[in-house]
C-alpha cells in the first residue's frame, strides 16, 4: 500500500500526506491542471477536462492498471498534439521501459534486472533486462520498475533528442505512464531537502536516490537508472518537460552514468572505508551530537551534511585518463569505487565544484 512505500522512502510524516492527497478529488484536479498547464490546454476545457482528469486518476491510483496506464498516457500524447507516428514511437519506448515489467510485475511474475544488454546503433532506445534479484528500493517492486524503467527512458530522451526532436513527448508523457509511482516520487522528493537540488546540484540528488537503489541490491546500472527516473520526474513537476531535458543534458547526467555510473553513498561500503581513513587522519570524529568530519574549509560539520567528494573531478580524471579504457570499463568502474580517491566534504562546497570548473565529458575515442 501506499503508505508503506511513502512511509519507507520519505518517513511517516511524509507517507500521511501522501496518503491523504491520493484521497482527495481537489489534488486530482490540481494535477489535472498541472498536466493541462504543461501542453498549453485549459483544464477547465470541456474538450479536454476527461484526459486531463483521467490522467491525474492514473497518478493517484495505487491500483490503477497497466493498461489504464497505457491508455491514459496514449489520450494524453495525443491531446498534447503528436501525431500518429510520434505517438506510435514513444508508445513503443513505454511499452519497453514501464508497461511490458509492469504488466509482468502485477501479474505476479518474479522478476528482476541486474544486468543489462546496452542499447544497439540499430535499436538506439531498447534496452533488455535480465538475471540477477533484489529487494525493493521504494517499497514495492512495481515503484522501483517504474522508477528504473522512467530513468532509462529520460536518459535515452537525453542522448538522443537532438537528432530526435519528437522524443520530447516521451518526457512530456512521462509521470502520466510512470502513473502512481511519479505521484510518489514527486511528493516525497519536494518534502525533503532532495527537492532543493532539483535545479541546482541534480549531481547530489542523483546520488542520494541512487543509493536508495543499491542499498536495495540493485547493479550500478539499474541503480543509477532508478536513481535517474525519480530524479527525472521530479525535475518534470518543477521545470516542465522541456525544463527537465535541459536541465539533463546541461548537468552532464546522461554522460556521467554512460561514461562512469553513479558515485557510491557515503553509507556504502567505500563510503565506510573513506570513513574509517578519515577516523585514523583525525578529520572525522564523534562530537556532542554524533558523528562530525572536517570539511576543505577547515570548519567541522555534521556527518550528515557530507558528501563523497573526489580527490580528482571525475570529469577531469575521465577526459585526461579514463576515456582511454572506454565507458564502464572494469578500469573506469575501479576508479569510480576506489576509497582512496574520496574524501568527505561539505555538500554545499563539493556541489559547487561541478559548474565552477565547467567541463564536459568527453567522448571515448574511436577505435581504429
Amino acid at each position: 500500500d501506499y503508505a508503506t512505500i511513502a512511509a519507507d522512502a520519505f518517513g511517516n510524516a511524509i507517507g500521511n500526506s501522501i496518503v491523504d492527497s491520493m484521497q482527495s478529488r481537489q489534488e486530482q484536479s490540481r494535477v489535472a491542471k498541472r498536466l493541462g498547464d504543461r501542453i498549453g490546454v485549459d483544464a477547465k476545457d470541456p474538450n479536454a477536462r476527461g484526459v486531463l482528469m483521467e490522467a491525474a486518476a492514473v497518478q493517484l491510483d495505487p491500483n490503477a492498471s497497466t493498461d489504464r496506464l497505457r491508455n491514459a498516457t496514449a489520450d494524453y500524447l495525443k491531446l498534447a498534439g503528436a501525431s500518429e507516428q510520434e505517438l506510435a514511437d514513444t508508445m513503443s519506448l513505454y511499452e519497453q521501459h514501464l508497461f511490458r515489467m509492469d504488466q509482468i510485475n502485477t501479474q505476479g511474475i518474479p522478476k528482476s534486472s541486474d544486468s543489462v544488454v546496452e542499447p544497439s546503433s540499430e535499436h538506439p532506445l531498447v534496452i533488455e533486462i535480465t538475471g540477477g534479484g533484489h529487494t525493493s528500493a521504494f517499497g514495492s517492486a512495481r515503484i522501483d520498475d517504474l522508477l528504473v524503467g522512467a530513468g532509462r527512458i529520460s536518459d535515452n530522451v537525453s542522448q538522443f533528442i537532438d537528432e530526435k526532436p519528437a522524443l520530447k513527448y516521451a518526457m512530456i508523457g512521462l509521470d502520466v505512464a510512470a502513473g502512481p509511482a511519479a505521484f510518489v516520487v514527486r511528493q516525497g522528493i519536494m518534502a525533503t531537502p532532495v527537492g532543493d537540488m532539483l535545479q541546482t546540484a541534480q549531481g547530489a540528488a542523483l546520488d542520494t536516490l541512487s543509493e536508495r537503489f543499491e542499498s536495495a541490491g540493485y547493479q550500478d546500472t539499474d541503480a543509477a537508472h532508478g536513481g535517474g527516473g525519480a530524479l527525472s520526474l521530479g525535475m518534470l513537476g518543477v521545470m516542465g518537460a522541456l525544463g527537465a531535458i535541459k536541465g539533463i543534458k546541461t548537468s552532464g547526467l546522461s554522460n556521467r552514468l554512460m561514461y562512469m555510473g553513479r558515485t557510491p553513498g557515503k553509507s556504502s561500503s567505500v563510503g565506510l572505508h573513506v570513513q574509517a581513513r578519515m577516523r585514523s587522519e583525525g578529520t572525522l570524529r564523534d562530537g556532542f551530537k554524533g558523528p562530525e568530519f572536517q570539511a576543505s574549509n577547515g570548519n567541522w560539520y555534521p556527518l550528515k551534511d557530507a558528501d563523497m567528494s573526489h580527490n580528482t573531478p571525475a570529469v577531469t580524471w575521465w577526459n585526461e585518463t579514463g576515456r582511454n579504457f572506454g565507458a564502464r570499463s572494469p578500469e573506469v568502474r575501479s576508479w569510480m569505487k576506489d576509497p582512496s580517491n574520496y574524501r568527505l566534504d561539505y555538500y554545499k562546497i563539493n556541489r559547487a565544484e561541478g559548474p565552477r570548473l565547467r567541463q564536459t565529458y568527453w567522448e571515448p575515442p574511436t577505435k581504429k
